[in-house]
């Protein structure tokens, strides 16, 4: 099974991770060591093979010379092709000399016998052409093997035919090949094992966070990981768990504190009702006591169907994407309608609403009212006697449009400005038995925004008033100019 099988193997099986650098690991250490152990093998026959040749040259540049020189001197060929040969202790040199016709001049004893005439590479009759060498194998020896052209001092064209005997040294080649082979064995099979032992301390770091999520629960979600201690290539992992843990920690007290702040909200309505059902059954009435306690209970249910219906809209908006209804509708005619219905109240307080500007929203009507609407009375509720609300369209059709609600009202403490949109959130809880409202009309207003794909934002100065500010993105509104 080759290597790229097996990591294949390990992906589909879903194999451990050290598993998988270790397979890495060691088929990198394998692909160089074969790399290195085919170079030093390659390195050595090409050397070896070098020095053979070089030496075979050699030879026939000193047989030439002899012939040029001194082609009537017997004595001295007869020492180059008798008596040379015979001087290597481990390698056996044959020389023999050939005159035009192919017959044999001198040539080294019994070379005959060892390395035939027919057997050498073909050679042309220059003298001047290059030298053909060739390897042949005979009765398990080997020789090297050249032939060449010389011109002797009469002007006949000899043809010379070297060869050496290389068995010792492809011996010597075939052994050291055993050796690299067992090298890169044992070199695989420690790179392997090193493989695992790197991997594994690699892999503690994630060892330790996976510990360390083990042990999270509701009661240490302050805990954190930290990001120092970690590798650098864990740190982002370290940062996003922990800012997983941040985003649950924040859920779940707000789970908590939306919970208790429920409880509480119903309590109030649920014990006014069941205080003026024990009051009206204490004793017999009259028909009017009884109508004022039903029409009491009905303020109380429609609080609690009020609540109910925010809660359900909140839960709905939270969960799943909201059906949108889009349509281009004009907000400052929208802004008008909600005005003549809240002129009522306003003229009671004798508190003036104003409205300037103009756009054209592409959005749900019913939603962007409704976010307008619990603003309005927000605002109205807490303005004073002859105060001023003022609603303004700020369009701009590159960076979008902002609808803008400031009143001259109490205004909000800067510690409470951040929690307002919060759910049931009250900035005076010593009114929230007496006020209608639920402590949900903010918190509904920044879900419709986000559902809008906008913002919404506030500033407020205790004393002066409060300015309340929705953003659309410029695909959400355009210019009615």
């Amino acid at each position: 099974m080759t290597f790229q099988r097996l990591l294949e193997r390990l992906r589909q099986a879903g194999g451990s991770i050290t598993a998988r650098m270790t397979a890495y690991f060691t088929l990198a250490a394998c692909v160089m060591l074969l790399v290195a152990v085919t170079f030093l093998q390659w390195a050595l026959s090409r050397n070896l093979y070098g020095e053979d040749h070089q030496f075979l040259r050699d030879k026939v540049h000193v047989i030439r010379n002899i012939l040029r020189t001194q082609p009537l001197d017997q004595a001295t060929l007869h020492e180059e092709f008798q008596w040379e040969g015979h001087t290597f202790r481990y390698a056996h040199y044959y020389a023999r000399l050939l005159d035009p016709q192919g017959r044999i001049i001198i040539e080294t004893d019994r070379m005959d016998k060892v390395v035939p005439v027919t057997v050498f590479p073909v050679h042309g009759k220059s003298s001047s052409g290059p030298d053909i060498s060739d390897r042949w194998h005979k009765g398990g020896k080997a020789f090297m093997l050249m032939t060449a052209g010389a011109k002797a001092g009469n002007g006949d064209s000899d043809r010379i035919q070297l060869a050496l005997d290389v068995t010792l040294e492809e011996k010597l080649i075939a052994s050291y090949r055993q050796e690299l082979a067992m090298v890169l064995f044992a070199g695989i099979l420690l790179a392997a094992a090193l493989g695992a032992l790197s991997a594994k301390r690699a892999l503690k770091p994630l060892k330790d966070i996976t510990r360390s999520a083990r042990q999270v629960s509701f009661e240490t979600l302050y805990t954190r990981l930290g990001e120092t201690r970690w590798p650098r290539e864990l740190r982002d992992l370290a940062l996003a768990f922990d800012e997983m843990l941040e985003r649950l920690e924040h859920s779940y007290t707000r789970l908590s504190q939306f919970s208790a702040d429920l409880a509480h909200e119903l309590r109030t309505p649920i014990h006014n009702l069941m205080g003026e059902a024990e009051v009206a059954l204490l004793r017999s009435r009259s028909i009017e006591e009884y109508r004022l306690a039903i029409e009491s209970s009905l303020d109380n249910y429609s609080r609690l169907a009020r609540m109910i219906d925010s809660l359900l809209f909140l839960a709905r908006a939270d969960q799943v994407p909201y059906p949108l209804q889009r349509s281009r509708f004009d907000v400052r005619l929208e802004i008008e309608r909600l005005r003549d219905f809240f002129s009522v109240m306003a003229d009671e307080q004798d508190i003036r609403i104003q409205v300037s500007g103009q756009a054209e929203l592409n959005a749900d009507v019913q939603l962007v009212s409704r976010a307008l609407s619990n603003i309005l009375d927000n605002a109205l509720r807490y303005t004073p006697v002859h105060g001023q609300i003022h609603i303004e369209l700020v369009s701009c059709p590159e960076s979008g449009c902002r609808i803008i609600i400031r009143d001259t009202g109490c205004g909000i403490a800067l510690h409470h400005q951040g929690k307002v949109f919060d759910r049931f959130y009250r900035v005076d809880e010593s009114r929230s038995s007496a006020s209608p409202g639920s402590g949900l009309g903010l918190a509904i207003v920044r879900s419709i925004m986000t559902m809008h794909g906008g913002e919404v934002g506030m500033e407020s100065v205790p004393g002066r008033g409060t300015m309340i500010w929705l953003y659309f993105p410029d695909s959400e509104m355009t210019d009615l100019s």
